[in-house]
């Protein structure tokens, strides 16, 4: 017993920086996604919803919005202005429940 509290509590601690290690991968991929969607569309789209599946996984509401800003760029760029505009509008969604 005093063995398996002891794991919950290590777990418990260990907890925080899991999140922080995921936070810290997602905003590297919403860096990177910003920056290619300008010379390859498709590069920058694809990292920008690897970072929104991983926001979404892991409730980072800062990396979906910004994830979902991206997508909306690059849906522009793509000529697909119905999809920018909903992503724009979760996005800012989103944000304003941040604040």
């Amino acid at each position: 017993m005093f063995l398996h509290s002891i794991k919950l509590l290590c777990l418990f601690l260990l907890l925080p920086y899991a999140f922080l290690a995921q936070k810290k991968k997602i905003d590297h991929l919403i860096s990177e996604a910003g920056l290619e969607i300008y010379y390859s569309i498709e590069s920058g789209l694809e990292k920008a919803q690897e970072s929104l599946k991983l926001s979404e996984s892991s409730n980072y509401q800062y990396g979906k919005a910004k994830s979902l800003y991206l997508l909306g760029k690059a849906h522009i760029f793509e000529g697909k202005n119905e999809a920018a505009l909903r992503n724009f509008e979760t996005s800012k969604r989103i944000y304003i429940e941040l604040d």
